[in-house]
């Protein structure tokens, strides 16, 4: 059974749901502004989440969190063109990170995706039943509640942080407080707050 529609007749909860309660194997294609994300599920549980979105991309997505540098990311890549082999299993086979960090960090990274879709009111979808995988995917195995309650989660505290940053032209200066030694600890939070710099407005700071 294959299907098309709106989320804004059928939202993203619902759409998890009845592939959960009804056990499908398949794959949810969303689009929006010419993007798109691919959910695949296989008996109801969640798979795999990707998209051809460069920011969602699992080097990139190692790149931001400082688990791998630009220059091992650009070698993997290049062998990748020639073995054809998921860029996980690359990583792993030139000793940058273990099968089980590999595995945590595409479930964080399949998670993310995921999370982003929540703020998605406006997209197309459609199922694909018993549709394959990409070639390069590296599988998960993550449960449609657990994602439906810290994706619930995650939208409630966006919708908190744009009611602080209501435009994406604020422009941040840093105060005089104290930074948390856990922020400090996080590559991510580090390269935020060293971009903040009295004259970039958010939307420059998200490109930088």
């Amino acid at each position: 059974m294959s299907f098309y529609g709106k989320l804004s007749t059928m939202s993203l909860p619902d759409l998890l749901q009845w592939a959960s309660g009804n056990k499908r194997t398949g794959v949810l294609e969303l689009e929006r502004n010419k993007i798109s994300r691919r959910i695949a599920f296989r008996e109801g549980r969640i798979v795999a989440c990707s998209s051809e979105d460069p920011p969602a991309l699992l080097g990139q997505f190692l790149l931001s969190r400082g688990k791998i540098n630009r220059q091992t990311l650009r070698e993997a890549l290049t062998r990748q063109e020639t073995s054809g082999e998921n860029l996980g299993q690359i990583l792993e086979e030139m000793g940058v990170l273990s099968s089980e960090e590999i595995e945590s960090q595409v479930a964080a990274k399949a998670e993310e995706n995921i999370y982003g879709l929540f703020d998605w009111t406006d997209a197309v979808f459609r199922f694909l039943e018993n549709a394959p995988l990409d070639p390069y995917t590296i599988e998960v195995n993550l449960s449609v509640e657990d994602i439906m309650m810290r994706g619930a989660q995650r939208h409630d505290e966006l919708e908190r942080i744009r009611r602080v940053f209501h435009s994406s032209g604020v422009v941040l200066r840093r105060s005089a407080q104290t930074i948390p030694g856990e922020v400090m600890a996080s590559p991510m939070a580090r390269r935020i707050l060293e971009s903040i710099n009295g004259e970039r407005t958010l939307a420059e700071m998200l490109l930088h």
